[in-house]
């Protein structure tokens, strides 16, 4: 049952409620003005056409071009082997048949996903903020606290919505879920008002799309399913909580009958324990210099602690006691996994902060002229708790057009990881066919699939496909003291066509890259690469 809905208060102005003037259309629509600048900025930052090197953006890539050439039978999208990958989940079968369908190549269709994704969010974060409170605005400053209410240092991964890591990772599939799932609560709360036994069947349908994109985003649904159970009748509340897991349970059998990948063998499969091993192993960062990384938010602690008090059953202190204790889980039994809640349970603390920055500032307004001390409080602590977190997510501002960006600090629009341009692979597209293996370092080799050809390995672990063997031989490849029979016999042995080298690494060591060079016949440079044909040497 939906709480009583509480009149308009007042707005946050330095003026008593006897005196407030009428709102300004700016006032009155903030989170959709805020929402239009966030969108703004990210698209300036995406038609720059620069992807972070290094990182899983292309694994997605690669996964949505494999399954644009073969939506009914695609082969590992790295590696020259029958075996399926991790990453053929919906969103990215969603976009291969729009980048089939269209002709538009896949990082453009990457890069406009990006910004629905966005949208996505920040209508879902509306819906969800307005129906779990009546307050106005509450949404705005939700939006605002979860980019930036961040310490030094917040985590630079994929489902994490700070300022600093978004225009990086609002492609992936996470921002994808992370909307989807956002949905999937709101219309849970529209059935507990209307019990409209229809909306059930969507609600089961969008989890399932959230497991399969991003199972900890899934999880933290879940969790929320049972908090908003709890707000319902006295009479009701065992019967909504056990409607809650039952929805969570057949979300999660639907999403088994996933035609691409074994959902059951990537999350408890033997086969892909080390798989499980390698992504736990890289989130036992979220465990790791906590308070530090969040310590603007930890001033929500205090009024959680006085809402979970005052009703056990407040649907925000539930939801975000139910993830905490998750997370603590993780912890307890070393499964590093459930670390990525930490983005979760900043993203409902955030919430449950707006709410109470509205409700102090419309008590504080109510009062009149004795609560004006008190509206400047409220109003200089949430001036500099912004200004402190916009200072820690600096690196953010990488997202301004590159004229204005030159006038700031290096330090301040510079991403934490290395940029390249779209464009200096566009020959990889013309030189180069989908059968050709294209042998380059592990990092440089996740890039080359998005555009054409396999590889020999990837700085990743793959679900499906063991390939530590091949890890190694890139490794003896590229050691200066391996003779040059050995590396020829590393290429005869995955077919190897080209050879793709750093043009740095080439100038910065010769010693070691010449050797390599001369294993074929170049047949192309630019700026950041050299490709050798190394094909009848």
């Amino acid at each position: 049952m939906r709480p009583a809905a509480d009149p308009p208060g007042p707005q946050i102005t330095d003026e008593p409620h006897d005196e407030a003037r009428a709102p300004s259309l700016l006032d009155e629509h903030r989170y959709l003005c805020l929402s239009a600048v966030v969108v703004l900025l990210l698209t300036i930052f995406t038609l720059k056409g620069r992807w972070a090197m290094g990182v899983d953006i292309w694994e997605h890539a690669a996964a949505i071009r494999e399954l644009s050439l073969h939506p009914l039978h695609p082969q590992h999208p790295f590696y020259a082997v029958h075996a399926s990958h991790q990453f053929f989940n919906p969103y990215s079968l969603l976009l291969a048949l729009v980048s089939r369908i269209t002709g538009i190549g896949v990082p453009t269709v990457l890069d406009i996903a990006g910004i629905a994704n966005v949208a996505l969010l920040l209508v879902g974060l509306h819906l969800f903020v307005t129906r779990i409170s009546r307050r106005r605005h509450v949404d705005f400053y939700a939006l605002l606290f979860v980019l930036v209410l961040w310490g030094p240092g917040a985590w630079f991964f994929s489902g994490f919505l700070h300022w600093d890591v978004l225009p990086i990772v609002m492609t992936y599939p996470s921002t994808f879920a992370k909307g989807v799932s956002l949905l999937a609560l709101w219309l849970y709360q529209r059935y507990l008002d209307e019990r409209d036994r229809r909306l059930l069947v969507i609600i089961v349908a969008l989890l399932s799309v959230t497991l399969l994109c991003h199972p900890v985003d899934a999880l933290a649904a879940y969790v929320g399913l049972v908090a908003l159970s709890c707000r319902t009748d006295d009479r009701r509340v065992d019967r909504t909580v056990a409607l809650a897991l039952a929805i969570a349970a057949t979300s999660f059998l639907v999403a088994f009958l996933w035609p691409y990948f074994s959902l059951y063998g990537l999350l408890f499969g033997d086969g892909q324990a080390h798989y499980r091993e390698s992504i736990g192993g890289a989130d036992h960062d979220m465990y790791v210099h906590v308070v530090s990384r969040i310590f603007p938010m930890l001033i929500v602690v205090p009024f959680f602690v006085r809402r979970l008090w005052r009703d056990w059953r407040d649907p925000l202190a539930l939801y975000l006691t139910g993830l905490v204790l998750a997370y603590a889980y993780g912890y307890a039994v070393r499964n590093w996994s459930y670390g990525r809640l930490i983005s979760s349970i900043m993203f409902i603390a955030a919430i449950l902060l707006a709410e109470e920055l509205v409700m102090a500032a419309e008590a504080a307004s109510a009062a009149g002229n004795a609560g004006r001390p008190a509206l400047r409080w409220v109003q200089v602590t949430t001036v500099g708790l912004l200004v402190l977190g916009t200072y820690n997510v600096r690196n953010g501002f990488v997202v301004l057009p590159d004229p204005i960006a030159r006038r700031f600090p290096y330090s301040w629009v510079h991403s934490n990881v290395d940029m390249a341009k779209l464009s200096q692979f566009d020959f990889l597209t013309r030189l180069t066919k989908r059968s050709d293996v294209v042998l380059s370092d592990v990092y440089t080799s996740l890039s080359i699939p998005t555009f054409s050809g396999r590889t020999v390995a990837v700085a990743r672990t793959q679900a499906f496909v063991d390939a530590d063997q091949r890890g190694a031989d890139l490794a003896m490849f590229f050691n200066p003291a391996t003779p040059e029979p050995n590396r020829r016999a590393i290429l005869q042995k995955y077919n190897v066509s080209f050879v793709l080298l750093l043009r740095e690494r080439l100038a910065a060591e010769p010693a070691t890259y010449l050797p390599l060079q001369s294993l074929g016949r170049t047949v192309y440079t630019n700026a950041r690469f050299v490709l050798v044909d190394v094909r009848g040497r």
